[in-house]
């Protein structure tokens, strides 16, 4: 069976991390000789007013000299505490910024298809007539930094990098004595023969490796194998298929477990190990609309450190800005589909460089199969490639040469030149490694996506060419501009990162622009460059203003509101409501026109507040939003609740994930409750069941030795014993009675095949319930046969657009439109 696999990374919400901050401190903040774990520790002990810290370590090991210098990860016990500790270290001066630890997931939307077609991805970028010229030099690093690869892989095995200063004996090849537990190299990763697993990710749990960093960096996913083999794949082996850049070698950095969550300090930790280590191209498979501090920092290193940088432009199929891709310093990818049309999924607009093909990709499969691949996850590992065959030409060319020659030879499939939808065109490898000089268009100022309020603004640049024949500059209106207005068209003229014009915004409505510099040469070869500008002459508009009273988990909080006109940043000052109280200030994370805060009633001891927003948008102008100076007040009163047919009662149940369901396994009209109780991490842990006693509460009866979450009771053997359906990951297992014990039951069934079980629920009306389960990403219904064996009986096609395959899965049961049917949601 082939399997056709949509794939993209988006950002996931901040509040799954929340008991993870990242803080950067600045240079003299810590011990002048060195921070360590304890002298950063002792740092926050002064100033943390009694909050316990779980962990503190580094974001990544050897990164002096670069964004990840003094970036410690800093776990808590609880969100409580978390958000005690931002809101001291928010006044804190010494440091720089401090923000949640994101966390990035991969979304994939799942088709069966039994063809095998062969790989035209390659011959619609030329790929035959470009390796004629060159297939890559094993000397070219790609860096890929996704959810690890199957380095056992047929078609992958000698395509990775192997880390020579780790082989200690000097053969080339993996083997044990390479494992010998010192840091051979000292590069500050110990055994890092095969690349780094950088999975830090406790919080997500699921039966794969997702709990420490190590030196094990396969794929218990898959995204990242199938990114790999597009890149280079081995070729002229007999089997497979063949990458676009086979000569080259892979650097495998993981970033994410084997449900796809990626947490963002293990992807800034990864580029900068991808940095330090010598790669020259950085494929990144992943994005989201929003942007911390920490992420464009990496970026803009590994942009200066001459490292091309290429990004899925998102599967969204919108023209928003989307990031890493929006970046000025990256190559933004759209895909293609085989008749030369946009894919359906793919985004579009102005931070689009370039498109490739991303629809029905053969690639390789982890395990060491293959399937077809689809989004611009799979089309930005093409643009990857074609990195990697011009540098193998010549290893000593800059990477914005690199993105010139790639936008340059690329082929129209639209409009002539640029257009919004293929942005430069599809990538032609054979025009592309034909390229000498490219010309260069590069915009300086103003910044990408920066604003401005003047009348007269400076565009700065360079555009140049070996033999130039004419640079244009002109701007439009909005992201995606109908129409060009001219500012300058100027013949055989080279300017280097020097004014290219005085534009004169006086009559400019206050609003988005783009601006486009298109640099051609008298061979017919031509370049642009686009950024989005904001003329803002006024400071934000503000148009609503609020606090919504919540309760949020056992204490009261409020849902500070600030909407505006503008995109803008917003900064919450508050303090206690006496006089002489000094304000603190609270830097909201996001540049947005919607602004959120949840102030808690522990960040003032309950006390009356009074709080006022300052908005600045993206020219630079202030508002300051203090309701005419008076301020905002705010008071936590008791939150009314009818208790009076409650009481409250104190039980010997641990904290954790409670099962919703009563249980009376051993009859005697007494019930359990069942619980995954949390370890002292918080983490999700062992199973354990509680029986009620009149007399003595409730009394542990059984806990399972490792890992459990409890899905569904039932009998699906029709013999009369309760079963417990239970999951581990992507392990499920049934646990059955004992007739002899009744606390010991046995385990009677178990799949470890993938398979993520949600439920029980008798849909044929048979007595007998089945597994209603997500196997690999497919719903499935499975019924009892024999001798506690299970056979799937139904399969579930997912007939919408959205993915099947992240987190855990559930189902509900009910004749949802009343003919006497069930149907499964």
């Amino acid at each position: 069976m082939v399997n056709r696999i949509l794939f993209t990374f988006y950002l996931l919400s901040v509040s799954i991390s929340a008991q993870e901050l990242l803080v950067k401190f600045s240079q003299d903040a810590l011990y002048k000789s060195g921070a360590t774990p304890a002298t950063v520790s002792e740092f926050l002990a002064t100033k943390s007013n009694g909050v316990t810290v779980d962990q503190i370590k580094m974001v990544a090991a050897n990164a002096v000299g670069t964004p990840l210098e003094n970036m410690w990860h800093i776990r808590l016990p609880s969100k409580r505490a978390a958000d005690k500790l931002l809101t001291v270290l928010q006044q804190e001066k010494n440091i720089q910024y401090i923000q949640a630890n994101h966390v990035f997931r991969i979304e994939q939307t799942v088709i069966n298809d039994s063809l095998f077609e062969q790989q035209w991805g390659l011959a619609a970028v030329h790929a035959n007539e470009a390796w004629e010229r060159e297939t890559g030099r094993s000397n070219i690093l790609l860096a890929v930094i996704d959810t690890g690869i199957d380095y056992r892989h047929p078609d992958l095995a000698g395509q990775i990098w192997l880390n020579s200063g780790e082989d200690t004996n000097n053969n080339g090849e993996v083997d044990s004595l390479d494992f010998n537990g010192i840091d051979d190299d000292g590069n500050g990763y110990i055994d890092d023969i095969r690349g780094w697993d950088f999975t830090d990710a406790p919080r997500f749990i699921d039966s794969g490796d997702y709990n420490e960093r190590d030196n094990d960096p396969d794929d218990e996913h898959g995204h990242g194998t199938l990114v790999s083999g597009i890149i280079a794949a081995k070729s002229g082996n007999k089997i497979g298929i063949a990458g676009l850049a086979p000569g080259c070698r892979i650097m495998n950095l993981r970033a994410g477990t084997s449900l796809g969550y990626l947490e963002e300090d293990d992807v800034a930790a990864a580029i900068v190990y991808a940095v330090k280590n010598g790669a020259r191209v950085i494929n990144m498979s992943f994005g989201d609309l929003v942007v911390s501090p920490m992420l464009r920092d990496v970026i803009r290193y590994a942009y200066e450190n001459g490292v091309v940088l290429v990004a899925s432009s998102g599967n969204s199929a919108v023209d928003v800005l989307h990031y890493p891709s929006g970046f000025a310093e990256t190559i933004s990818v759209g895909a293609t589909q085989e008749n030369g049309s946009l894919a359906g999924f793919s985004n579009f607009g102005a931070t689009v460089d370039v498109v490739a093909p991303g629809s029905g990709i053969w690639s390789t499969k982890k395990g060491g199969t293959y399937s077809l691949f689809d989004g611009t996850s799979a089309a930005a590992p093409f643009v990857t490639a074609l990195a990697g065959l011009l540098l193998s030409m010549d290893d000593e060319m800059d990477a914005e040469v690199v993105r010139h020659i790639i936008t340059s030879s690329a082929e129209d499939l639209g409009d002539e030149k640029w257009d919004q939808f293929f942005a430069a065109g599809q990538i032609h490898c054979a025009a592309a490694l034909r390229v000498l000089d490219p010309p260069i268009a590069e915009l300086l100022q103003p910044g990408m996506d920066t604003g401005t309020s003047d009348e007269h603004v400076p565009v700065l640049g360079t555009a140049a060419a070996l033999q130039i024949e004419k640079f244009v500059l002109s701007y439009g209106m909005g992201s995606n501009p109908v129409s060009w207005t001219t500012l300058a068209s100027v013949a055989g003229k080279i300017v280097v990162e020097d004014t290219l014009f005085l534009w004169d915004t006086t009559n400019l409505a206050d609003t988005s622009y783009t601006v486009r510099l298109q640099v051609s040469d008298q061979d017919a070869n031509w370049v642009e460059d686009k950024i989005r500008v904001f003329i803002d002459r006024s400071p934000p508009q503000v148009s609503q203003i609020s606090a919504e009273p919540m309760i949020d988990g056992d204490h009261r909080s409020a849902l500070l509101t600030v909407s505006a006109d503008d995109e803008c940043t917003a900064t919450l000052f508050w303090r206690e409501n006496s006089p002489g109280t000094s304000f603190e200030k609270i830097q909201l994370d996001y540049e947005t026109n919607f602004h959120q805060y949840n102030f808690s009633e522990l960040m003032a001891n309950g006390q009356p507040v009074q709080y006022y927003f300052e908005l600045k948008n993206k020219a630079g102008l202030q508002t300051i939003v203090d309701n005419s100076g008076l301020f905002y007040p705010l008071s936590f009163e008791p939150v009314p609740v009818n208790t009076w047919q409650f009481e409250k009662t104190e039980t010997s149940v641990g904290v954790g994930l409670l099962f919703d369901k009563l249980t009376d396994f051993d009859a005697d009209g007494y019930s359990e409750v069942i619980t995954s109780e949390y370890d002292s991490r918080g983490s999700i842990g062992a199973l354990k069941i509680y029986e009620w006693q009149p007399d003595s509460g409730f009394v542990a009866r059984f806990s399972t030795e490792k890992l459990a979450i409890p899905r569904d009771v039932g009998d699906t053997d029709g013999d009369g014993l309760y079963e417990l359906l239970i999951g581990a990951g992507a392990v499920s297992r049934i646990f059955e009675e004992s007739p002899e014990n009744v606390w010991q039951p046995e385990l009677s069934w178990e799949n470890d095949q993938n398979f993520w079980a949600a439920r029980f629920s008798d849909l044929d009306k048979d007595a007998q319930p089945e597994i209603i389960a997500r196997v690999d990403d497919e719903w499935q219904v499975w019924e009892f046969v024999a001798n506690n064996k299970f056979a799937a009986v139904a399969s579930l096609p997912n007939p919408t657009a959205g993915g099947n395959t992240s987190g855990v899965p559930h189902a509900e049961i009910a004749d949802y439109d009343g003919d006497g049917r069930q149907e499964i949601l």
